[in-house]
């Protein structure tokens, strides 16, 4: 497996056009946050339980929000 990079970074903004800064290719981002992507190697590349719930940000209060999980024990 291959990552072109670790970290986003500025410039570079391929594919996207203009105003975008950076092609959000990393699997961590600009502030240095892990992405959702980033939790998946972490499960298929250590010994380590990882669970990870992705957000979920256009819920208006009082909805009820439905939940997924996922245990991936790969080894």
């Amino acid at each position: 497996m291959y990552i072109w990079t670790g970290f986003d970074y500025l410039g570079e903004p391929t594919p996207y056009p203009w105003p975008a800064r950076s092609s959000y290719f990393g699997i961590i981002d600009l502030a240095g946050f892990p992405k959702d992507v980033y939790y998946l190697y972490q499960s298929v590349f250590t010994n380590k339980p990882v669970l990870h719930i992705y957000p979920h940000w256009n819920w208006k209060q009082g909805d009820t929000v439905d939940v997924s999980c996922l245990l991936q024990q790969c080894r």
